[in-house]
């Protein structure tokens, strides 16, 4: 008999019971520790020291950056949207030098570890990463190569490995990359591409929230396209800036942070897709938020849904209906490698 097909709901926090008191200290620590880091970063006046930033055109299509209009200020960051293709993004981020550290050695990172650890996080981690290796079978199924850039606690390549891939994960933390190997995962140390070998190609490759920390998003996804068979699939995941939440909570939305300068929804991450040569496949939206969503007023819930989505909200949201919608906390793409 074959194992149940994961739901959507079975790894969605909000619909969990217990799960948010078991990590909440855990997101406390997290909060302090990401403040602590981009901190180090800031001046007196909360800008961006001298010489730790530098500005940038839009991501996706290098509309100037002059032209976006200004959204809001958060932590150094100026945070815009494109006149053309609508991205929202940073048009100011870290030097490189001083974004990559964010990633090898910094409190956040520690903390982000801890988190990792906690039991709960873990659990939901797993079956969310089961789905995903589910969903990516729907469209390139094993046996073959797959390659996870980031895999962080290395859940994704667990479940990858458990369906009968050949997995391998790309690394740049040092204690990620340990605790990786400690559970027999193949893991390279490093940043992407270059810790691979010249011509190693892939069956599948999975990007979980990664595309919004690069500065040049659109150059990694046709650095990607470049290690994939004919065929081969591309899952990226990222947070969805037209999350009902980050909507709701505006710059207070904790995915306004330094390392996330670009920030996508389901039409963007469709179009950088195909902007790098994909076949975009399938875009949806995982993770509701209902719980928090459901705490504003619902005078201002109803609003927000009107100017994002465009459409009048049902009198009772619920987790079909916000994906429906486009309007879950985080967007999944899958795309394929055409010759």
């Amino acid at each position: 008999m074959s194992a149940a097909r994961v739901q959507p709901s079975d790894f969605d926090a909000a619909l969990v019971p217990g799960f948010r008191e078991a990590v909440r200290a855990n997101y406390s620590a997290l909060d302090r520790a990401w403040k602590d880091t981009s901190s180090t970063v800031l001046d007196a006046a909360g800008a961006f020291a001298p010489g730790t930033d530098r500005e940038r055109d839009c991501p996706l299509c290098a509309t100037p950056g002059a032209r976006a209009a200004p959204l809001f200020e958060k932590l150094g960051m100026k945070i815009v949207a494109c006149p053309e293709c609508g991205l929202t993004y940073s048009r100011n981020i870290l030097r490189d030098e001083y974004d990559r550290q964010l990633y090898v050695e910094s409190a956040s990172q520690t903390s982000y570890q801890d988190l990792k650890r906690n039991s709960a996080y873990a659990e939901l981690e797993r079956i969310k990463s089961l789905y995903l290796v589910q969903r990516l079978g729907e469209y390139r199924a094993p046996p073959g190569r797959l390659l996870d850039i980031g895999p962080g606690s290395g859940k994704l390549l667990e479940a990858a490995m458990q369906s009968g891939w050949r997995a391998v994960g790309i690394e740049a933390n040092a204690e990620f990359a340990a605790a990786c190997r400690a559970h027999g995962i193949e893991i390279l140390e490093g940043f992407f591409p270059d810790v691979l070998p010249a011509g190693e190609r892939f069956d599948a490759i999975t990007l979980l929230d990664v595309l919004e920390h690069l500065a040049q998003p659109l150059e990694l996804l046709r650095l990607a396209r470049e290690r994939l068979v004919p065929g081969g699939v591309l899952v990226v995941q990222v947070p969805n800036v037209d999350s009902l939440l980050v909507q709701l909570e505006g710059a207070r939305n904790t995915n306004f942070c330094h390392g996330h300068w670009s920030h996508f929804n389901t039409a963007t991450l469709s179009r950088i897709g195909r902007s790098a040569g994909l076949e975009t496949l399938a875009v949806e939206t995982i993770i509701t938020e209902i719980d928090r969503i459901l705490a504003f007023p619902p005078d201002e819930v109803a609003a927000t849904v009107r100017r994002v989505a465009r459409i009048e909200p049902p009198a009772v949201l619920d987790a079909g209906w916000l994906h429906a919608h486009g309007l879950g906390y985080k967007a999944v793409a899958y795309f394929r490698c055409t010759p």
